[in-house]
């Protein structure tokens, strides 16, 4: 299981898409985006991150999803136990907020 949740697909091999949902209290939201910011810099720059994007949802300004892609399990696990991500994860649970996180593996289909 990876830190950030969830048990490995059957495939275990290539690039492995998180899908985060984090929702924060209005009062935290600039707060919220600021962290995510840093988060953001410091995971990108992660040799195994490639993609790492937030989204808003466009009527709930407290709802977030982060579409990540990794290359590998490695660089998931790598991601989920670098200072960035502990600060991040450190953050989300001092101002009340929740993240749940859900891995995703490709399904390798014949055709």
């Amino acid at each position: 299981m990876s830190a950030l949740g969830g048990t490995p697909g059957p495939s275990m091999q290539g690039p492995i898409t998180v899908l985060a949902y984090p929702t924060v209290a209005p009062d935290w939201r600039e707060r919220f985006l600021q962290a995510f910011d840093v988060l953001a810099r410091h995971t990108r720059a992660e040799p195994g991150c490639l993609a790492f994007q937030l989204h808003a949802h466009p009527t709930d300004a407290g709802r977030f999803v982060v579409h990540e892609v990794f290359a590998d399990k490695a660089a998931l696990d790598a991601h989920a136990a670098a200072p960035h991500t502990r600060d991040f994860i450190d953050f989300i649970h001092i101002t009340g907020s929740t993240l749940s996180c859900q891995p995703w593996y490709p399904l390798e289909r014949p055709g």
